[in-house]
């Protein structure tokens, strides 16, 4: 059985059925499952999604949507997946919920340690997907069975079976009815990473605005930024293009006011440099910045020195400890030699 994963990008909206038609269509495609053209995604009365056809062939399905993840699993036969982010936190409360057999089981553990925490996720991932499975919901009630048995370990149902899903940021449990070839075994689950980058709630040229809005940007930074929120890189750099004729993308401009303010941060020539080619600006930008002042390097240098030393004597230590810090700052070597043997000589 698989498991496929969506990893959701900030800012995108990620509607089941959208979803589906996508995941759908390129299964489709890959001869997967038969009868998967006919299928299509939609949400009960309860608001739980299903999936309707008029194929007899085609898959059964089960989906769970979590703030970060949209989790499906695809089944010749019938299942239900649910899947939880790893940092949630589990309340003692909701404990009480739980069958008599699962709270004895957690008892033994400490509350809310790690543990604990994993424990309780995968034992409700587990009650969640069977009551998926059978179609009932919550409905079904939470204590009316429980996943673990008389010895309190996780246990199979007469009519389903289980396995989880090692996920780096997911617990995830899968169920299919018990008796069925295609039923979830250790060996038979395999998560599959499945890209779809959701629906823009804004055009790029919108986002990309409202970012500049915030503040300034690089045409390199604000590229990388828009292609991470998933838009295309031909709108991107038509977006781009927009903003540069109107005088929104400047990066003249960015580079001199990124230049100024790493000089007066404390950087040397180097340090300047390195903070414009990390932002994809030109280093050019460096030296325009320290030909039009009247900038000293070694007397910045000094100044730094002076103050790491707050009045205390230079010993070969603290002036190694300088010689770093101006290192890491990006002075010359020939500007921090200078400045420490000022200091080492009095």
């Amino acid at each position: 059985m698989n498991i496929y994963i969506v990893k959701k990008l900030k800012g995108r909206v990620y509607k089941s059925e959208e979803v589906w038609e996508a995941l759908r269509n390129q299964l489709s495609e890959e001869d997967r499952f038969e009868g998967c053209e006919a299928s299509r995604l939609v949400h009960d009365d309860k608001g739980a999604p299903l999936i309707t056809t008029e194929s007899t062939e085609a898959p059964f399905v089960s989906v769970s949507d979590t703030k970060n993840w949209w989790i499906c699993a695809v089944s010749p036969v019938p299942v239900g997946v649910d899947a939880e982010e790893k940092s949630r936190k589990a309340s003692a409360k909701i404990v009480k919920t739980l069958h008599k057999r699962e709270q004895e089981y957690l008892s033994g553990l400490q509350e809310g340690s790690s543990e604990w925490n994993r424990e309780f996720l995968e034992l409700w991932t587990r009650k969640e997907a069977y009551m998926k499975l059978r179609g009932e919901g919550l409905a079904l009630g939470l204590k009316s069975f429980s996943v673990v048995d008389n010895v309190l370990e996780y246990c199979d149902l007469p009519d389903a079976r289980f396995a989880c899903l090692d996920h780096h940021a997911l617990t995830v449990s899968a169920c299919a009815a018990s008796g069925t070839d295609g039923s979830p075994s250790g060996e038979g689950l395999k998560a599959v990473r499945f890209e779809y980058t959701g629906r823009q709630t804004e055009t790029v040229l919108e986002a990309a605005a409202r970012m500049l809005s915030v503040r300034a940007y690089s045409e390199f930074e604000l590229n990388k930024k828009l292609c991470e929120k998933g838009y295309g890189k031909a709108e991107v750099l038509e977006a781009l293009s927009t903003l540069k004729e109107r005088g929104y993308l400047d990066d003249g401009a960015y580079a001199a006011s990124v230049a100024r303010r790493a000089i007066e941060a404390g950087k040397g020539p180097l340090g300047v440099k390195q903070e414009l080619i990390k932002r994809g600006l030109p280093s050019s930008a460096a030296d325009e910045a320290f030909a039009s002042g009247d900038y000293d390097e070694t007397a910045a240098a000094m100044q730094l020195a002076e103050a790491a030393l707050r009045g205390s004597e230079p010993d070969e230590k603290a002036l190694a400890r300088i010689a770093r810090r101006l290192a890491s700052r990006g002075f010359s070597p020939h500007t921090i030699y200078s400045v420490i043997d000022s200091l080492r000589n009095g």
